[in-house]
């Protein structure tokens, strides 16, 4: 989930499609800064980096027309986004579905131009306002007239259109007015309850969680997880508050686990494996201390030796 560091800027780890239409979506870690009119893409997290580490891409927030849903574009990879600008069109990966809805709400509040729209009172400051008293004594019907006339507003074909209404006497006008104001412009919606999210009772338990990136069985594709260890073993889920696991590889059925050797063949960093007696399992982690985190802990739990068991082949 995006958040916000202590200058105020939206920061998060997204995949990301670095080369356009390529389908080869890769770890980074991102930073709006409406300060600088820019949507920085790094490595990892600049804190984790060298002094003075530069962003590997910088997308100017002025560029960008909008921040959507891509699911109809790319409706094979989940959680998918795109920001749209005249250059190109870029597309990310979110944990899950309140995770993209709060970078495109954040991207979409960044590049936005605002426009401040004049105070009605300061822009007519020039000229006097006529007092009740002059008005009286302007003796001027049609402004008289003009001042009474009240406003019918219509919507129509999502246009609205206002039309000029003469009332018979002023009580009736009020009422008139009154009744249209009701009819034409809808209620504002109650405000949605904050959502509760409940963690799952296998979650609560882990010794530790947090989403990964693993590759699947079958296709060898790539796909976010959320994985849990806790004492049976190492599961992933779907998402976060799934409460059935897609698969739990149990704890005697590890048999080794430790830093992929292979990262530079799939182009991903952070990788590691969970080797059993039928498969190897490729876990890609936000970072290199998660990476680190994850092998110690799965180490721990399943001892030096580990034990060897059949698992059937699955295509999560």
């Amino acid at each position: 989930m995006p958040y916000k560091d202590r200058h105020g800027r939206t920061c998060g780890f997204l995949d990301f499609e670095e080369n356009e239409q390529s389908g080869r979506f890769l770890r980074r870690y991102f930073i709006i800064s409406p300060k600088d009119g820019s949507f920085y893409c790094y490595m990892d997290n600049p804190t984790n980096l060298q002094d003075g580490a530069t962003p590997v891409s910088d997308i100017k927030l002025g560029h960008i027309s909008n921040a959507r849903d891509a699911s109809k574009q790319r409706p094979k990879v989940e959680f998918c986004f795109v920001a749209t600008t005249p250059e190109r069109s870029y597309y990310f990966v979110a944990d899950d579905q309140a995770d993209l809805e709060e970078w495109v709400r954040s991207l979409n509040g960044a590049s936005r131009i605002m426009v401040k729209i004049p105070d009605k009172k300061s822009s007519s400051g020039s000229q006097p306002e006529e007092t009740q008293g002059d008005k009286s004594q302007n003796g001027n019907g049609d402004d008289d007239k003009q001042s009474t006339i009240s406003y019918k507003t219509e919507i129509v074909g999502g246009v609205v259109i206002r039309t000029p209404v003469e009332p018979e006497d002023s009580s009736s006008s009020e009422d008139e007015s009154s009744q249209n104001r009701s009819k034409s412009w809808p209620r504002s919606p109650s405000p949605t309850p904050p959502v509760t999210r409940t963690l799952n009772f296998a979650h609560s338990q882990a010794i530790m969680s947090g989403f990964c990136v693993k590759q699947g069985g079958v296709r060898k594709n790539w796909k976010r997880r959320f994985f849990v260890l806790n004492d049976d073993g190492f599961s992933y889920y779907k998402g976060e508050m799934d409460k059935l696991p897609l698969r739990t590889i149990l704890k005697k059925d590890i048999a080794s686990c430790k830093v992929s050797d292979i990262p530079l063949s799939t182009q991903r960093d952070n990788l590691f494996e969970v080797t059993t007696a039928t498969r190897t399992f490729y876990v890609q982690a936000d970072s290199p201390e998660e990476m680190k985190e994850w092998v110690t802990k799965i180490r721990t739990l399943v001892g030096a030796g580990g034990h060897r068991s059949s698992l059937p082949p699955d295509q999560s």
